[in-house]
């Protein structure tokens, strides 16, 4: 049996769509910032850069520039000692995309070692019925369409007020009644 939309929640896809796009602009500067550390030589494995960036570009930097060190060369050190680093705009922009990945949840994008995917689609966001509960759920939709057929011909009328209260999940929506879905949401 195919599952029935009876809904979308357009306010988890919104806030997961502008969370998408906090975790792609403190990405962006993240790799800005490695650019202007590793210039020309681009981010080899994000996994490892999203998970530790400062890290990541020490190991980088010491590998492509410290081959003729000792090998007991405080790696760190080194590259400061050649560069300046803007870590606090490295850890800010990490803590952003670590804020909007947590935040996101099941949603949050996925790192591999190539970069990030987008990990969600709109359809995602439908709000599907349980089947439990489909005879009921179906009952008040049948009962909704015929009060706002009524209510098409009897405009000014309190006929609205007096429908809502027949059951507790129908309400008023935009002038008409609706079946209120949070009840019989899979």
């Amino acid at each position: 049996m195919e599952k029935k939309i009876i809904g979308f929640d357009e306010g988890l896809f919104a806030q997961t769509q502008k969370r998408q796009k906090d975790f792609d602009e403190a990405k962006a500067d993240l790799v800005a910032l490695a650019d202007q550390v590793l210039p020309g030589e681009g981010i080899k494995d994000y996994t490892a850069f999203m998970t530790e960036p400062c890290g990541y570009l020490i190991d980088r930097f010491f590998e492509l520039y410290g081959s003729n060190e000792p090998p007991n060369v405080d790696k760190k050190k080194f590259m400061f000692g050649k560069i300046s680093v803007p870590t606090t705009e490295m850890d800010e922009a990490k803590r952003k995309c670590t804020q909007a990945c947590t935040a996101m949840k099941k949603f949050a994008p996925i790192i591999t070692k190539k970069g990030s995917r987008v990990n969600f689609k709109k359809d995602d966001f439908n709000i599907y019925l349980n089947p439990e509960k489909a005879a009921e759920y179906d009952l008040l939709e049948t009962y909704a369409n015929a009060v706002n057929n009524l209510l098409k011909t009897h405009r000014g009328t309190t006929a609205l007020g007096h429908a809502m209260k027949v059951h507790p999940d129908v309400m008023s929506k935009n002038g008409e009644i609706v079946v209120n879905h949070t009840k019989y949401r899979l």
